[in-house]
């Protein structure tokens, strides 16, 4: 599959051409086209559009918009996609910023799972890149009583409430709460018979490491470091 950086090592051999020969307003479109030509986009059509300036000399693109609908990468699919990256590196394949955010997004996860997203807000650098996002109630609903199946227990109902989860089950009703260690998500143990993984920690190296999480009525709203590969698949 092509990687969303995979075009990194073709122009950085034409980035000195393009500026010096034919100039900034032809090196545009040029960088445009090979970046979205490298995104590991399997279905549906991206927007690009970049904005260069002197820096490109030195290997940098100043700001890369990155939109579109409808689109499947990998195990991954995106209802929409808008990302601005600031200061993308040619050389390092890093960025100094993105700020973007992705709606109805359904991803794969460690066990298997494929959890569904309203919202996926990313921010901050390539080495220290956050998401943030929101499971739907129902969406977590689910998940609860997967995971609990899979402990060989039937749950009657599943209730969120601030700040753990309800749930009726064998004839009682267990009140848990939600923790987050090694990167995954846990329902506690409680007067449950073990604690249960919602959302399991990857193995290294991680695509994925929650670092909190909290539940309410709305569902579960978490926060994460990723990275764009993570993300676009690649």
């Amino acid at each position: 599959m092509r990687s969303f950086v995979g075009f990194v090592v073709v122009v950085t051999a034409l980035v000195a051409a393009l500026v010096l020969v034919v100039g900034p307003l032809v090196a545009r479109p040029v960088i445009a086209s090979l970046v979205q030509d490298a995104l590991p986009i399997d279905q549906g059509e991206v927007t690009v559009e970049v904005d260069i300036g002197p820096s490109l000399l030195s290997g940098e693109v100043e700001t890369i918009a990155i939109s579109g609908r409808d689109l499947r990468s990998g195990d991954t699919t995106i209802g929409l996609l808008q990302l601005d990256l600031t200061g993308f590196d040619l050389f390092s394949r890093t960025f100094k910023d993105v700020d973007g955010q992705l709606e109805d997004v359904e991803i794969r996860v460690a066990d298997g799972t494929t959890v569904a997203l309203r919202r996926l807000a990313l921010r901050g650098p390539s080495d220290d890149l956050r998401a943030t996002g929101m499971l739907d109630a129902v969406v977590v609903e689910q998940l609860v009583r997967a995971k609990l199946a899979d402990q060989g227990i039937v749950a009657d109902a599943v209730r969120l409430r601030d700040g753990q989860i309800e749930i009726d089950a064998v004839g009682m009703t267990f009140e848990t709460r939600v923790s987050v260690h090694d990167g995954g998500v846990y329902l506690e143990a409680g007067r449950l018979p073990t604690s249960i993984a919602l959302l399991e920690p990857e193995s290294p190296p991680a695509r994925w490491v929650v670092m909190s999480a909290t539940v309410s009525p709305s569902g579960l709203a978490f926060d994460a470091t990723t990275r764009i590969e993570a993300i676009l698949g690649g």
